[in-house]
């Protein structure tokens, strides 16, 4: 349980960072607004959603929808990587090739050697 709790708080830090370095700062007050507006609604809408999977007799499917998200989640931000990548490539060509698989495994290598 102590790792997702610190998984959670790598991935909260890793999204303000990854905000304050992708958008100029004129932008962070938008930015972080629409961030606090994305989770105050998935803070409403998800217990909801479950709720209507719960009455519906399915509740497992709240979790199929889960998957379909993090599949949708996954090829956005390759493609969004893809991009990023190929910048980085440009400007600095011995950076290697970022992509979602390659942050999941850094992220789950770090935690894992901090966790010993």
């Amino acid at each position: 349980m102590r790792s997702e709790g610190c998984a959670a708080g790598w991935v909260i830090g890793l999204v303000y960072v990854a905000l304050a370095v992708l958008f100029p700062g004129r932008h962070l007050p938008r930015v972080f607004a629409l961030l606090t507006s994305v989770w105050g609604v998935a803070t409403f809408a998800g217990p909801l959603v479950g709720g209507l999977f719960a009455d519906a007799g399915s509740w497992r499917g709240v979790f199929w929808l889960f998957a379909g998200q993090a599949v949708c989640a996954q090829r956005a931000l390759n493609a969004s990587l893809a991009s990023l990548s190929a910048a980085v490539q440009q400007y600095m060509p011995n950076i290697r090739k970022i992509d979602a698989a390659t942050l999941v495994d850094d992220a789950d290598r770090n935690l894992c050697r901090q966790a010993n």
